[in-house]
């Protein structure tokens, strides 16, 4: 999305950076909330 905005590679990697952290977080909770409710 950035780079369609001729963002910066700064830019680019910060979207990055952000929905890296948002999908690790999503799917840590949901490996959390699989393996508590597997018990």
């Amino acid at each position: 999305m950035a780079y369609s905005r001729k963002g910066k590679l700064a830019d680019i990697l910060l979207y990055a950076f952000v929905y890296g952290l948002v999908f690790g977080l999503a799917g840590l909770f949901t490996t959390l909330i699989i393996h508590r409710s597997a018990m």
